[in-house]
């Protein structure tokens, strides 16, 4: 609880759009592996980081496009901040990473047949898309 507060201080603190996005990256790494802690399940982490990357490699180049030549300064209590969250981080108690992953599948029996239909509608959403935004056609919005 602590760590989240610092990382929102953090954030509100800076007026660098670099600082913000490794701040807000951090956070989301710091969330999803939260989410893995106590759901034992790292899917909801992962989809959630690789969301958040995708945002922020597009927020990244807008925000590189604007302001290519800025210099990034780090404040005294950016510093200090960012080394208490260090602090906490390590002295944090947080469970082992040795937990054996086969007594935990990620695919059961019971929810085979969902899984098989989640399978099926993602291969067909992908076919869709492909075949509607062939090179041949033209893009689909014209200008």
């Amino acid at each position: 609880m602590y760590i989240n507060s610092m990382f929102s201080m953090l954030f509100l603190s800076s007026n660098h759009p670099v600082m913000m996005i490794i701040l807000l990256m951090s956070f989301t790494l710091m969330t999803s592996f939260k989410s893995y802690l106590i759901l034992n399940n790292a899917w909801f982490g992962y989809t959630i980081t690789l969301i958040m990357i995708g945002g922020m490699m597009v927020l990244f180049i807008y925000m590189a496009s604007i302001l290519p030549n800025q210099k990034f300064k780090i404040s005294i209590p950016t510093l200090i901040t960012s080394l208490l969250i260090m602090l906490l981080i390590k002295h944090q108690h947080i469970q082992s990473w040795t937990q054996n992953l086969f007594n935990n599948p990620m695919i059961e029996f019971n929810c085979s047949i969902i899984t098989i239909m989640l399978t099926s509608y993602l291969l067909l959403t992908m076919i869709i898309i492909n075949q509607s935004t062939t090179h041949s056609e033209g893009p689909m919005r014209s200008i």
